[in-house]
């Protein structure tokens, strides 16, 4: 009970238990419910032949279908769960099957009573979470790490090699958690647990495979892809709105939402409730924008305006709402407008997936750019240019780099002198440098052994020579799946709240690889298919702009109404007290961005969410 409790902001509504003391096995489940509200949806759930206990955490959009299909196999139903039809086509089709007929959001558990096996499974981006473990001679497992790390006879054990992966991406990459012994389960797989408590993992799903068959399928015209896309997305967004709840939209001012909330008021019977976020620093600030377009819209609008106080309110909960180290500074303002839209709605759709699926990052137009110079450099310059930069970057080692005179963001000629120090210039290794934060971890966590690449797989054959694909392939598993997935699922989550991603439908995902390149990142506008779609129900004025992205102000902020926070968190005894870093070098940055020399906002933020998480294990 006390660890079902531990989860209790996932499901409010009620509570459930499954627990077989000659079978050795307990299941707990925590319900919001937002299909089926009777207790006919209630959890733990044992399937109609009595072979199966299933616990699930997620949403089937396409569980009319299947029911439908299931009863005319002659299938009866208690009530009208997604659950219920999830358990039962699995009893009728097999659970590989039966997971590769579904669309939707999804982490489970199922205990097949007939061989003691256990089965533990995970949509196939990865949106809904899941952890698992075995402590001892039991396994654990559950939708956050505080689930399992509530049990009395886990034993934290912090690996330093995680902490090597967090200062490098500002996230713990899938399958590491920040705990030894404790793994993410990989999305679009299951693993089966024997008796024995043998592993037996099967992937079902990957965006390798999904690449690859789309490459093979040719590249749409412009014109197709305008039409395909906006024809997916429209019957996602109409499947994503139902529910037995309230419903509503995030809707930031940009294209993504716009486009979401512009379509769903188009399949909706009724006006859509839309939120946005606002900051006082109007560099920030696209709330205008959102109202404008609600206006436009016709949508019911309301909107929150985070400021300096908001942020420092929110602070000691991100290390409880985490549960490990996270790096990402729009868990801020995701959580409190997951907050106050979870007092109006129980389920909210987001524009989450977007940029990764259509090539909406800056970082991809420049990113790009730098790729094709390196990879295309001729053999003794880039010789020259390695031997450079290794002696600057080893010289240099974990300390700010200033050009006096210069306005050379120093992220930016710190990445630079990584990349010219690689041993090879390919696009994957000089990508996964782009994307870092902390460039030589070795240089500031303590007893480092080492720290994994962010991507081990191969790149397809198919997109290895296109820089664009390449980066968004990379996304789509890592960044996409550990960072953006991660804080929209534990922020919206801890005000239970349930949001839902229309783009990352996968059958939109698998289109990716199919798109020319034009309507993605056209004369280095981007989203270029999003924005023509859009064109037809909004004004062009009204969203095409500029980026801004889902951040705070960070830099100013850090040295405002945070500073003496920061300050506090990051003065050397605290540092030497958590026994993880070398201080010097956060201690430089801290002064170089107190006294305004450079912007380390991003950098110093990691080490103070890490520094926080620690304290709240105390």
């Amino acid at each position: 009970h006390n660890i079902n409790s531990a989860l209790v902001h996932r499901g409010p509504d009620s509570e459930g238990l499954f627990h077989d003391v000659g079978l050795g096995v307990v299941i707990a489940h925590r319900r919001l419910t937002i299909i089926d509200k009777s207790s006919n949806g209630s959890q733990p759930m044992r399937s109609s032949c009595g072979r199966y206990i299933f616990s699930y955490n997620g949403e089937l959009y396409n569980h009319r279908e299947i029911r439908k299909e299931l009863e005319q196999k002659g299938r009866t139903f208690r009530g009208t769960s997604d659950s219920e039809v999830f358990l039962e086509g699995i009893s009728e089709f097999g659970i590989e099957e039966m997971l590769n007929r579904t669309n939707g959001m999804f982490a489970f558990c199922l205990f097949d009573l007939s061989n003691k096996n256990l089965f533990l499974a995970r949509d196939r981006i990865g949106i809904k979470p899941l952890f698992y473990g075995i402590i001892g001679d039991i396994l654990y497992f559950g939708s956050e790490l505080k689930a399992i790390i509530a049990h009395p006879d886990f034993t934290p054990r912090i690996d330093s090699n995680s902490v090597g992966s967090y200062v490098r991406f500002s996230y713990i990459p899938t399958p590491a958690t920040i705990y030894q012994g404790i793994k993410k389960l990989e999305p679009g797989s299951f693993i089966r647990v024997s008796d024995d408590k043998t592993i037996s993992p099967t992937i079902y799903w990957q965006v390798d495979e999904a690449t690859q068959s789309g490459a093979r399928g040719g590249l749409f015209s412009p014109g197709e892809a305008t039409h395909k896309v906006e024809e997916l997305l429209k019957d996602s967004i109409e499947r994503q709105l139902v529910a037995d709840v309230p419903v509503g939209v995030f809707l930031s001012g940009g294209i993504d939402s716009s486009l979401l909330a512009a379509l769903g008021q188009e399949v909706s019977d009724k006006a859509l409730s839309t939120f946005s976020v606002g900051f006082e620093d109007r560099k920030y600030d696209e709330a205008n924008f959102a109202k404008a377009i609600s206006k436009n819209l016709g949508t019911v609008h309301q909107e929150i305006y985070v400021s300096e106080r908001d942020a420092m309110t929110a602070l000691p909960e991100m290390p409880l709402i985490f549960d490990e180290p996270f790096g990402d500074s729009s868990q801020i303002p995701t959580y409190l407008i997951s907050r106050e839209t979870g007092r109006n709605v129980k389920v909210a759709l987001s524009g989450d997936g977007a940029d990764e699926v259509f090539g909406g990052y800056k970082r991809y137009v420049s990113g790009e750019r730098a790729l094709r110079f390196l990879n295309s450099m001729p053999r003794i310059v880039e010789l020259v240019t390695k031997k450079v930069c290794r002696k600057l970057s080893s010289r240099y080692g974990g300390a700010p780099i200033v050009i006096p005179g210069r306005n050379v963001s120093q992220g930016v000629l710190e990445r630079a002198l990584e990349i010219g120090s690689l041993e090879r210039y390919d696009f994957k290794s000089i990508y996964e440098v782009i994307i870092s934060h902390w460039p030589k971890p070795e240089y500031l966590v303590r007893d480092l052994e080492s720290y994994p690449p962010l991507f081990v797989r191969p790149i397809p054959e198919v997109i290895e020579s296109d820089p664009l694909s390449v980066m968004q392939y990379i996304d789509l598993q890592s960044y996409l799946n550990d960072d953006i997935l991660v804080k929209v699922d534990r922020a919206s989550m801890a005000n239970s709240l349930e949001v839902r991603v229309p783009f990352l439908d996968h059958r939109i995902i698998e289109l990716f690889s199919r798109l020319p390149r034009e309507s993605k990142i056209a004369n280095s506008v981007t989203k270029t298919v999003l924005r023509e779609i859009l064109s037809k129900r909004l004004p062009r004025t009204l969203f095409d702009r500029p980026k801004m992205g889902f951040g705070i102000p960070l830099d100013s902020w850090l040295r405002g109404g945070l500073s003496e926070w920061a300050e506090d968190m990051l003065n050397p005894s605290m540092l030497r007290k958590s026994g993880f870093f070398y201080h010097e070098p956060i201690i430089r940055r801290w002064q170089e961005h107190q006294a305004g020399k450079a912007n380390w906002g991003y950098w110093l933020w990691d080490i103070l969410m890490f520094q926080g998480w620690l304290e709240s294990q105390r």
